[in-house]
């Protein structure tokens, strides 16, 4: 395969890929906490309401 020629705008393209990067990683670990707290929430409600059918 030739060598492109059009180099131009390379470090351009890294630096995007990087901020991409970090952005998604930024949103998983939003939605993870965001999960990890209605995980919480979820087994406090339980805790509170009694629970029917019991289990044995």
């Amino acid at each position: 395969m030739p060598k492109s020629k059009n180099r131009k705008g390379h470090k351009e393209k890294s630096a995007d890929r990087k901020k991409n990067i970090l952005r998604i990683k930024a949103e998983r670990k939003a939605q993870f906490t965001k999960w990890v707290k209605a995980q919480q929430e979820a087994q406090e409600n339980v805790s509170q309401t009694p629970i029917w059918p019991p289990r044995i």
